[in-house]
């Protein structure tokens, strides 16, 4: 049986998320459970982060992966596939459970937006909604 808009099977989907991003989706969880009492799903975080980002999948696909440099730089250190620092890339795994019917939907929307990958949407849609992670500040000031 082909999977369509309307199957309400559940199905596992693994996601590959940076890790700065992951971290900020755990705050928020956290955030929720204290402010609700209850802790949101993953599968909720991430459909609510899609439907907040509706309208915008174009928008997020073009600026998706693309490096925040100074203007008027000679050049570009942070060009998409360089590496600038030696340290490991930083991604996790996220896991969450939509419907096959809801993955169709999300696939269609990926792909006519211009993402590279499902991954690659979650994590955009993800990053546009979340709360923006803290600065450090200075202790003893």
């Amino acid at each position: 049986m082909v999977a369509d808009d309307t199957d309400n099977r559940f199905r596992q989907v693994t996601s590959t998320i940076a890790v700065s991003v992951i971290s900020r989706f755990d705050k928020y969880q956290t955030a929720q459970k204290v402010e609700n009492g209850a802790s949101l799903s993953n599968t909720a975080v991430v459909l609510t982060a899609i439907n907040h980002s509706a309208g915008k999948f174009e928008e997020l696909a073009r600026n998706w992966g693309k490096p925040q440099e100074e203007p008027g730089q000679l050049f570009a250190i942070r060009t998409p596939g360089r590496r600038v620092t030696k340290d490991r890339r930083k991604t996790d795994q996220l896991s969450w459970r939509p419907t096959y019917g809801e993955i169709a939907q999300v696939d269609k929307i990926w792909e006519s937006a211009g993402f590279p990958n499902r991954s690659a949407f979650v994590e955009a849609t993800l990053d546009a909604f979340l709360p923006a992670a803290k600065s450090p500040g200075r202790k003893g000031n």
